[in-house]
């Protein structure tokens, strides 16, 4: 969606109910008003999202995208930002909602970055790198060694799949 009128249609590799949380290393839920609420309202996505949480994944959401994470029952005890008007939703679901350009979470079992508008991008895009890239590094060191493959191929799984749908975006430093 493109706020309220139909965006562009995308193929996908997996549909939602088809999709393991054991298979990645984190979640990024998308914000917009009509998204977030189609998001939220269906069993198989804020299962997912409840799975990936419950197995320490980390996730990075923005925007209204949180009515997913109310849905799925896993605010409370967790500071994390939004657009403003969930603010209501996210306290009386146990959260604490703050006012930021991005938040990262690490009062729960995972790190969680939340960030409340598109204006907020650049701040949350470099979170959520962050967050994610010690997660995978962390999910490489700590498997078993395996002889016929050396980190930097593990590396690269990791990053498949984190990003099914597509290939890594290519960072620059800058």
């Amino acid at each position: 969606m493109k706020h309220l009128d139909k965006g562009d249609t995308f193929a996908v590799d997996q549909l939602i109910h088809s999709v393991n949380a054991d298979r990645y290393v984190g979640m990024v839920l998308p914000g917009g008003v009509a998204n977030a609420d189609a998001l939220r309202l269906d069993a198989d996505a804020v299962e997912l999202v409840r799975a990936m949480l419950a197995a320490r994944k980390p996730a990075a959401v923005i925007c209204h995208g949180a009515w997913a994470l109310v849905e799925a029952d896993v605010v409370a005890g967790r500071t994390l930002t939004s657009w403003p008007s969930l603010r209501s939703d996210i306290r009386n679901a146990g959260g604490n909602w703050i006012d930021a350009e991005v938040h990262v979470c690490t009062d729960g079992p995972n790190a969680l970055v939340t960030s409340r508008k598109p204006d907020d991008l650049p701040a949350f895009n470099r979170a959520l790198i962050d967050v994610f890239s010690r997660a995978a590094n962390a999910r490489v060191t700590d498997r078993p060694s395996v002889p016929d493959r050396d980190a930097d191929d593990l590396i690269d799984e990791a990053g498949r799949e984190s990003f099914p749908a597509s290939d890594p975006p290519a960072f620059t430093a800058g």
